[in-house]
């Protein structure tokens, strides 16, 4: 039996955070940056089991307690556009 959408997940913040509009990837030295398109996807609650995670501390953010907000989807279908190189050579 498949949880039901949480229906406080489709405020325009949650949203917003957890879209995705392109990609970045690195590619023969170069950054490329491929445009993605998507419909509305079902945000669940879940629950932060373990977190080992470096990207937050690298930044120089603190982390003093556990997330205000944990998400998850099951997907949604995506289509990707044309790559683009970012930058100069």
């Amino acid at each position: 039996m498949s949880p039901e959408p949480d229906v406080g997940a489709t405020d325009p913040l949650s949203v917003h955070l957890t879209a995705r509009f392109g990609l970045h990837a690195r590619f023969r030295g170069r950054t490329l940056y491929v445009p993605n398109t998507h419909g509305p996807w079902r945000l669940y609650r879940a629950e932060l089991i373990l977190l080992d995670d470096e990207l937050v501390g690298a930044a120089g953010i603190t982390v003093l307690g556990p997330p205000e907000s944990v998400l998850f989807s099951p997907g949604v279908r995506t289509q990707f556009g044309r790559p683009r190189v970012l930058g100069h050579p």
